[in-house]
């Protein structure tokens, strides 16, 4: 997404001044961005779909999910690779349809509003909004299997839990800035466009969506930072005096 964005506003920068005019289907080939933002949407939605399943499997079939996992791995590649093939060749397609039934031209920036038609945009924004609120969903089971497991006194299972823990508060975030990031402005945008709004209330749907994705990677290269910084004190300063921390 963030190589759409930078391709595209480079783009549009460049062309601003410019009064040539493509088809639609020009505008496909010449400017990557709506087939890496519809691949971008896609990934990530099903990414957490998959992470949910994951998670959910190893806390639902502890000792015995080994071959389940196996099974779902390739399940879950086969099933990536046929939506997303399917999401493209749509794409693709209705970008050919809408240039053969009305060959209008467009502006050489090639706004991605102006590309594709809004029925196409409404398929893709709802059943990515769809597939990412069924993943928060099995993450809410995940939570619910984990603190009624977490209760259970069993000194193997209890380290399990508690690295499992870990990775389903790290999920938990994930999902959080997913569902503001993408989601959301997905269900914005399908409801402008049910309404018939006109492109510049997508256009501010867009700018904040892009100013809002660097805000979970900013919050992860801080959590890692911090780690940094405290395992370089730990390695300085392994063995502190008792005074010190009688002092402390």
């Amino acid at each position: 997404m963030t190589l759409a964005i930078v391709w595209e506003s480079t783009r549009i920068a460049v062309m601003y001044d410019s009064l040539e005019m493509l088809t639609p289907f020009q505008c496909m080939v010449k400017s990557p961005y709506s087939t890496l933002y519809i691949v971008s949407d896609t990934t990530v939605a099903e990414s957490m779909l998959f992470l949910s399943l994951d998670l959910l499997i190893s806390l639902r079939f502890p000792f015995g999910g080994k071959k389940l996992m196996n099974q779902f791995q390739i399940g879950m590649i086969w099933f990536y690779f046929l939506t997303l093939t399917a999401d493209l060749v749509y794409c693709w397609y209705r970008s050919v349809v809408e240039n053969q039934n009305t060959p209008k031209l467009i502006s050489i920036k090639c706004i991605n509003s102006e590309i594709l038609p809004e029925d196409f945009y409404l398929v893709h924004y709802v059943s990515n909004a769809v597939v990412t609120l069924v993943a928060a969903f099995l993450c809410l089971m995940s939570m619910i299997i984990y603190h009624t497991q977490k209760s259970q006194n069993d000194a193997v299972r209890a380290v399990q839990l508690k690295r499992q823990g870990l990775v389903l508060k790290r999920l938990a975030t994930l999902f959080l800035y997913t569902l503001i990031v993408q989601t959301t402005p997905l269900l914005v945008v399908t409801s402008l466009y049910a309404a018939g709004e006109d492109s510049p209330h997508l256009v501010i749907v867009w700018l904040a969506q892009i100013i809002l994705y660097p805000s979970y990677p900013l919050l992860c290269v801080t959590r890692e930072y911090k780690i940094l910084l405290r395992q370089r004190s730990v390695k300085v300063n392994p063995h502190p005096s008792p005074l010190r921390n009688l002092i402390t």
